[in-house]
C-alpha cells in the first residue's frame, strides 16, 4: 500500500493520472495477423464504412516480450482497408489510402486520453472475414492479394447508439413511473415535460442530469484543445465518430460515459487554408459543417481552423437535445439553408438557469448555454471561443471556487488534491479495482472519468498558482536591509 505521508498528494495525482492516461504506442511491435483468432467464437464482424471494415478480434498469445497489447487476452478491433485491384477503381483506391492512413497516423502521433487508442499498423494478406460479415456475397478477385490493416482498442459503442438507449431507457422509466404514480405524478414543471415530450427523446434528464451532461461536454473540449493544440483538423465530427470505451481509469461512472474520438479519415493536419472546387464543400458530415465550410463559391480559400467547434457545438446540442439544431429531414437543401443563414437554436429552458432553480443547477446550466450558444454555435468563426477558455469555465461550474480569496487559493488547491487522494484510497480499500490478488497493481488506484478530470484541473491550478507567486516574489522589490 501507498504511504501517502512519503509523498505529496500532488506528486500522488500527478503519478496516478499520467499512468492513466498516458499511451505509449510506439513501445508496441508491429501486429501480423497470426497475432489475432479470426473467426468464431472469438471474432465479430461488427461494421464497414466507405473506405474499411471493422472486426473485434482476440489476441492468440499471451507473450509478454510481444507487446502490451499482447499481455492479455482483451480484445481489440482491427481495420481492414478495401484494396480494389480493378483499374476503374485506382483511383477511388488511392484516395481510400490516403483516408485510412490518416486514421491512424493522427492517433498513433498524437496520443491523448481523449483519442482513441491505435496500437499500430501492417500490410498483410486479405481476409474474407475482416472484410465483409458471413452472408454477404464475397469476390476476392476484386481486391489486391494484400491490404493495410491497423489495430486499435475495442469501443463499446459509438456516443449515438448509446444516446438512443439511454433515450429509450430512460422514456420506458418515465412511462413506468407515470403508470404507478398516476395523474398526480411527475417530476419538473409543465413547461419542461412539454419541452421534453416535444423535442423527441433527451438522453439526460434536464432537472437531475446537468452535472453528467456537462462532465461529457467537458471530454469533449478536452478532445477539441488537444487536437487544436497540434493543428489537426478533424472535419467530421459527429455522434457516431465520437466513441465510448471502458474507463481509462478503470472505474466506471454511473451515467457518465468516457468519450474519445475517433475516425480521422477526413482530417487535415498542419493545415488551416484549404481551397475547394467552385460548387463544392468540404467532405464528411454535412449537417456539422461550419458555414463557413459548407460550400466555395469560386475555387475560394476556406478557413477550416475554427470548423471543428462549429461541429462539436452541433454534437452538444444534439446530445441535450435529442434532436438535430439544423437537420430537416429529407431536405436536404433547407438543411445547407439554416446552417448558413437561418436562426441558431438556442438550449430549450429545460437546459437554462431557472428562478427558483438551485445554485448548482443553474450554475451548470448556465455553463451550458455559454459554451453551446455564446461559443461554439457562433456563425462569424472569429468568434467563437478558445478551448481552453471554454475548459476552464466548465471546471469553475462544476467545482467551483467561490468564496476563495486569491491569498487561500494555494491552501484549497491542497486540500482539496489531499481530499481526493483519500477518496480515491478509500475506494482501492473498498475493494473497487478487484485487484485483491495483485498487490502490485494497487500501487495505481483505480480512478473514475470525474477523478482524473478534477485531478487534471487541482494540477493545473496549483502550476498556474505557484507561477503567479513566483512573478510576484520576482516583482517585489527587497529592502536595502536584505
Amino acid at each position: 500500500m501507498i504511504d501517502t505521508a512519503s509523498a505529496s498528494s500532488a506528486s500522488l495525482l500527478d503519478c496516478w493520472v499520467s499512468t492513466h492516461t498516458t499511451f505509449e504506442a510506439g513501445a508496441m511491435r508491429v501486429a501480423e495477423l497470426a497475432d489475432f483468432a479470426v473467426g468464431e467464437p472469438s471474432h465479430r464482424f461488427v461494421a464497414k464504412g466507405s473506405c474499411g471494415a471493422v472486426s473485434i478480434v482476440t489476441p492468440t498469445n499471451n507473450n509478454p516480450g510481444r507487446g502490451v497489447m499482447f499481455q492479455t487476452n482483451k480484445q481489440v478491433a482491427i481495420k481492414a482497408m478495401f484494396n480494389f485491384a480493378h483499374d476503374d477503381k485506382l483511383r477511388q483506391t488511392v484516395l481510400q489510402k490516403s483516408k485510412f492512413d490518416q486514421e491512424y497516423q493522427v492517433a498513433l502521433q498524437h496520443p491523448h486520453w481523449s483519442i482513441v487508442n491505435v496500437f499500430n499498423y501492417f500490410r498483410s494478406a486479405i481476409v474474407r472475414l475482416l472484410l465483409a460479415p458471413l452472408g454477404e456475397p464475397f469476390e476476392p478477385s476484386i481486391f489486391h492479394p494484400t491490404t493495410t490493416y491497423f489495430t486499435m482498442e475495442a469501443c463499446r459503442s459509438d456516443l449515438e447508439r448509446w444516446l438512443r438507449d439511454r433515450s429509450q431507457s430512460r422514456l420506458v422509466d418515465h412511462r413506468e413511473s407515470s403508470d404507478a404514480v398516476g395523474p398526480r405524478g411527475g417530476g419538473g414543471g409543465a413547461q419542461e415535460r412539454g419541452e421534453q415530450q416535444e423535442n423527441g427523446l433527451m438522453a439526460f434528464d434536464p432537472s437531475t442530469e446537468h452535472r453528467q451532461a456537462l462532465l461529457v461536454v467537458l471530454q469533449l473540449l478536452h478532445a477539441l484543445d488537444h487536437l487544436d493544440r497540434h493543428r489537426v483538423r478533424h472535419l467530421d465530427i459527429k455522434l457516431d465518430n465520437l466513441f465510448v470505451i471502458d474507463a481509462r481509469g478503470g472505474i466506471e461512472q454511473r451515467d457518465v460515459p468516457q468519450v474519445v474520438i475517433g475516425d480521422f479519415g477526413t482530417s487535415k493536419i498542419g493545415i488551416d487554408v484549404v481551397s475547394l472546387p467552385a460548387g463544392q464543400g468540404l467532405v464528411g458530415n454535412a449537417a456539422n459543417r461550419a458555414p463557413e465550410a459548407l460550400f466555395a463559391p469560386d475555387n475560394e480559400r476556406i478557413n477550416i481552423k475554427q470548423c471543428d467547434k462549429w461541429s462539436v457545438g452541433c454534437v452538444i446540442f444534439e446530445m441535450l437535445e435529442g434532436r438535430h439544431p439544423f437537420i430537416v429531414r429529407g431536405d436536404d437543401v433547407r438543411t445547407m439553408a439554416r446552417i448558413r443563414m437561418g436562426e441558431i437554436p438556442r438550449l430549450s429552458e429545460c437546459w437554462r438557469a431557472r428562478e427558483g432553480g438551485g445554485e448548482h443547477e443553474n450554475r451548470i446550466k448556465s455553463a451550458l448555454e455559454e459554451v453551446v450558444s455564446r461559443k461554439l454555435l457562433v456563425r462569424d468563426a472569429s468568434r467563437r471561443g478558445e478551448a481552453r477558455e471554454m475548459i476552464e469555465s466548465v471546471e469553475r461550474a462544476v467545482w467551483p471556487m467561490e468564496g476563495v480569496e486569491d491569498r487561500d487559493r494555494v491552501r484549497w488547491i491542497k486540500d482539496q488534491q489531499c481530499r481526493l487522494v483519500a477518496e480515491i484510497m478509500a475506494q482501492q480499500e473498498a475493494g473497487f479495482n478487484n485487484n485483491d490478488n495483485n498487490k502490485e497493481e494497487e500501487q495505481v488506484p483505480k480512478m473514475t472519468i470525474e477523478q482524473l478530470m478534477f485531478a487534471m484541473m487541482l494540477l493545473k491550478q496549483e502550476r498556474q498558482a505557484a507561477f503567479v507567486q513566483a512573478g510576484q516574489l520576482i516583482a517585489t522589490p527587497r529592502s536595502s536591509n536584505q
